[in-house]
């Protein structure tokens, strides 16, 4: 589990900011953002995918 700190740091955000702005979360939701992060990375870091 990714704390909440570690979370709103790794996307810039402040703690009250992060918290503003993500009210609620699931494991569903979770899952998907960070499943989509991923994949927007390795779209514009086309190098990482032959590291996968």
């Amino acid at each position: 589990m990714i704390d909440s700190g570690s979370a709103c740091e790794s996307m810039g955000d402040s703690l009250e900011s992060h918290h503003r702005n993500y009210p609620y979360s699931s494991k569903t939701t979770t899952h998907n953002a960070f499943k989509n992060a991923r994949e927007r990375l390795i779209a514009e870091n086309s190098d990482l995918k032959k590291n996968l």
